[in-house]
């Protein structure tokens, strides 16, 4: 009996560790986006007069989504919504493929042709991982034709399924006002919809870690197959982005830290085991997949990354705030890829570990840069156009958006850290932070934002829940408030799935 309340006393202290390290990540981004927000526009007062604005349009949505109306009606209404402004957005906009993206999508375009030249280069030979991306690509282009469209198509088709499996996760996690916030702030938020127009793997990725992310919270390591699922869908998405160990280790963490203890001792053993299971499903997909292009006359190459230690040596780099350096790269390009190029980054990063001052200095900036700077979706889809009005609303919209939300993210942790409640938030609130710390050490790019934003979207919406539930109470309990306050204690027991 000791044990066990020392368990459930260690069990909360690493929470509330966790949930403070949160409220800090975010009370850190609403400064950092705030003030990159005025130095883009250079109207301090200007901004907040627009936060005060978008908080009324937040409360509008709240009201919209403590609307007494068929769950399956609103979600349809809102997924039609995200549809159509993709769509519209995508026949707007010609966004051709640049840097990276046009290196697959040339590479795909000859892989249709039978031409597998493109293995051989060095950027597919060092970022070997861009083929499975590449090929998903040409085989789309195998069954439709080139035109650059059905890309995009299968963009939105991505981004749509994306939020509803966001919709379908905030339920899980909190009650049904927040999966109806989330799916809001999702389907609305410009990056999701502007992005639509660029062959990035970051669509169909998000989706699979997201559905992955799905299994965990909707009954996890409880059922019999769930395990299996959550295996095969970080697996298969790690294909398309580098982040399945990140998840997996992510998911192992949170499991043993926050679930193990409070499950029955006698279902220990077995949740366990489906754990590592779910590990082995993992490593399976990805052997099997590396096998199979090795083997492969076409391919001969596995889908690992043959420069390890290269994020580090860029992330490192106090000059460019650990974004791409060019001087690194010229610097190591004369080694060959393998044994002897890794050793000359790993020495380069022994040195730059080495000034602690600087180190924490620098991981100041990169977060400032990370987490506060403008997105850059609207760079990527308007980068090659004259277009500078349009950019100019898309930057603004998307900042003063992402500093509401970011303040709702940190409205929604200091509730959880008071009220200890929706323990299942703790998965996303650990895939947050660690995610931030994580490239606290490797190479920065906003555009890296879009992969964890789902983790914000899910926490801000218990941030809205919050401010729109304490308000109704406040209200004189007229006909029309008692129906809203009904709607929202009710949200608690309603689910679609």
């Amino acid at each position: 009996m000791l044990v066990k309340v020392k368990a459930k006393s260690m069990n909360g202290m690493q929470l509330r560790f966790l949930k403070l390290i949160g409220a800090l990540f975010f009370l850190f981004t609403v400064i950092c986006s705030y003030q990159n927000a005025n130095h883009f526009t250079h109207m301090n007062i200007g901004i907040i007069l627009a936060c005060i604005g978008g908080l009324g349009l937040i409360w509008l949505a709240a009201h919209l989504a403590a609307w007494q109306i068929s769950n399956r009606v609103f979600v349809a209404i809102l997924l039609c919504m995200a549809v159509g402004t993709r769509l519209a957005w995508v026949l707007t906009v010609d966004t051709p493929p640049v840097s990276d993206f046009l290196f697959m999508h040339t590479a795909a375009l000859g892989v249709t042709k039978g031409d597998f030249i493109f293995r051989d280069s060095e950027y597919f030979v060092t970022w070997a991982y861009q083929i499975g991306f590449t090929l998903y690509q040409a085989l789309l282009i195998k069954l439709f034709g080139t035109p650059l469209i059905v890309l995009k198509l299968y963009n939105i088709a991505f981004s749509v399924g994306t939020a509803w499996l966001l919709y379908l996760i905030a339920v899980q996690v909190f009650n049904e006002f927040c999966g109806r916030i989330t799916l809001f702030f999702y389907v609305f938020y410009t990056p999701n919809i502007i992005l639509c127009s660029v062959l990035t793997n970051q669509h169909i990725a998000t989706f699979l870690f997201v559905l992955g992310s799905y299994f965990v919270v909707h009954k996890g390591l409880a059922t019999t197959y769930n395990w299996i699922l959550m295996g095969l869908c970080y697996g298969i998405a790690n294909l398309f982005r580098p982040l399945g160990s990140f998840y997996i280790g992510c998911f192992a963490v949170y499991f043993i830290l926050f679930e193990l203890f409070a499950i029955q001792k006698k279902w220990r053993v077995q949740r366990l085991t489906k754990m590592l299971g779910m590990m082995v499903v993992y490593l399976i997909v990805q052997q099997l997949v590396n096998i199979a292009f090795v083997n492969t006359s076409f391919i001969q190459t596995s889908l690992t990354n043959k420069e390890p230690y290269w994020k580090f040596v860029v992330g490192l780099n106090p000059s460019t705030v650990g974004t791409w350096s060019i001087e690194d790269d010229h610097y190591v390009d004369p080694y060959p890829i393998g044994p002897e190029r890794n050793q000359v980054e790993l020495e380069m990063i022994k040195m730059r570990l080495t000034d602690k001052s600087q180190l924490v200095a620098l991981f100041i900036k990169k977060f400032g840069v990370l987490w506060g700077a403008a997105d850059s979706s609207v760079n990527w889809t308007l980068g090659e156009a004259d277009r500078p009005i349009l950019a100019a609303i898309l930057i603004v919209t998307e900042c003063l958006a992402y500093i509401l939300m970011a303040f709702l993210g940190m409205i929604a942790v200091l509730a959880l850290f008071r009220k200890k409640e929706y323990p299942k938030s703790s998965f996303f609130l650990l895939l947050l932070v660690g995610y931030a710390g994580l490239h606290l050490i490797i190479e920065i790019q906003t555009r890296y934002r879009f992969d964890i934003m789902p983790c914000i979207f899910i926490l801000q919406s218990y941030g809205v829940y919050v401010l729109y539930s304490k308000r109704q109470k406040k209200k004189r309990p007229t006909t029309s408030g008692a129906t809203e306050e009904v709607s929202l204690k009710n949200s608690e027991k309603r689910s679609y799935c």
